[in-house]
């Protein structure tokens, strides 16, 4: 977590345990282009003056290698990030009981915290344990976008989707067009029913049939009605 703080010309300091009182001042000479495979750690060499031969080789040391220090940083607890295929989010707590979540772009690592390089600015409000906000049952994206206000959550996630599972009892290659008795849908408050549905150009229909139990995903168009934007033979 600390390598990308390593640059080679750093000042550092060595001492040994078989030496107790004395101090070495040296230098990184050369950091390693790749990680341990196994532990996943960065080779560093460094140098140190030696006159006398006293440091032996493999002898263990005590290494401190000063980086630059960054003044001003933004920093957050580990524990507030939430991390997924899309990036880095935070919760922000907007009082009143509202949430939201904003990504973030994280700097260095250091200790507990890490730094924020952008999305967040001091005296913003944040929820430090993210995870206990989110259903461990549930898909990380999905509960962040349902933490979002509608305007946002429509501009960024596109069309709701609805999913359901039911009966093929007609298909209409021309005209794209299945008629389909589907179980209840919760998310809509759709009772069972039969419908006919438009179904998308990258479904696949040459590979179903009347009869076939399938699983489906749909979406409102602007008209109001519904269209069939993935479909699956249900297993």
């Amino acid at each position: 977590r600390q390598a990308n703080w390593v640059k080679k010309g750093q000042p550092a300091i060595a001492s040994f345990p078989y030496l107790p009182g004395k101090v070495w001042q040296g230098k990184v000479d050369y950091v390693y282009p790749q990680l341990n495979p196994k532990t996943h750690t960065l080779r560093v060499r460094l140098s140190f003056p030696n006159p006398d031969l006293v440091i032996k080789p493999n002898m263990y040391a005590n290494v401190n290698i000063f980086s630059q220090q960054i003044s001003g940083a933004t920093a957050i607890p580990r524990s507030a990030v939430i991390r997924t295929e899309e990036g880095d989010h935070v919760i922000l707590a907007k009082g009143q009981g509202i949430f939201k979540p904003v990504p973030i772009q994280l700097g260095i690592e250091s200790g507990n915290d890490y730094q924020v390089l952008s999305g967040l600015s001091p005296g913003m409000r944040i929820v430090t344990q993210a995870q206990f906000l989110i259903d461990s049952e549930a898909n990380v994206g999905a509960s962040l976008k349902r933490m979002m206000p509608a305007k946002d959550n429509m501009k960024s996630a596109g069309p709701q989707e609805y999913v359901g599972t039911g009966m093929i009892q007609a298909i209409e290659l021309t005209k794209r067009q299945i008629i389909l008795q589907h179980q209840p849908i919760p998310a809509l408050n759709m009772p069972a029913m039969t419908m006919t549905l438009t179904v998308a150009k990258s479904v696949n229909l040459g590979k179903l049939k009347p009869h076939d139990t399938v699983n489906f995903v749909m979406v409102r168009q602007a008209s109001g009605q519904y269209k069939v934007i993935q479909m699956n033979p249900a297993k």
